[in-house]
């Protein structure tokens, strides 16, 4: 959790320090279009108490037990669940759907990133243990528990981890 983390919110190349700014010029398209994501909360869900938006959760899913044929590893996934508000957007809700598949792209961009050196999204920066992070699925939809409308995306993100010696 921690890894995964301070990987998204790295002040120099997190989420909103890198990912998004280049989104933005390269599409064109400012902070009223694609804002920066407002929470990044840890261990739980809970965007109906939320102030701030966009909001971003990461949960833990699942962890596997020790794979073979090395014990050493095992898989922990995540859901990365992010919200955004209609008002987060300017523009009619194809402009919110459009900017929610944005933050989508912006997700798989950060994990799959190679440069700068040792900054690679796949081993979270290089983080103690990680030997790979993947985003494995990406499915759009709403969160009800939100009175305001709304859009959401929850990503699958999976983490092999390895104990260290």
């Amino acid at each position: 959790m921690g890894a995964v983390y301070g990987f998204l919110i790295d002040e120099t190349t997190g989420l909103n320090a890198e990912t998004l700014p280049a989104m933005r010029t390269a599409l064109s398209v400012d902070s009223s279009n694609l804002p920066d994501v407002a929470v990044f909360e840890r261990w739980y869900h809970r965007s109906s108490q939320a102030t701030a938006f966009p909001y971003m959760s990461i949960i833990i899913d699942s962890t596997s037990a020790e794979s073979a044929p090395n014990s050493r590893l095992y898989t922990v996934d995540f859901t990365v669940a992010l919200v955004v508000l209609d008002a987060n957007v300017d523009g009619d809700e194809a402009d919110v759907v459009t900017a929610l598949w944005r933050y989508g792209d912006a997700l798989k961009t950060i994990f799959q990133r190679r440069t700068p050196a040792a900054k690679q999204g796949w081993t979270l920066d290089g983080a103690t243990g990680i030997i790979r992070a993947e985003i494995t699925d990406q499915t759009p939809g709403a969160d009800p528990t939100i009175a305001a409308p709304n859009v959401a995306l929850l990503t699958g993100l999976s983490v092999v981890t390895a104990e260290e010696f």
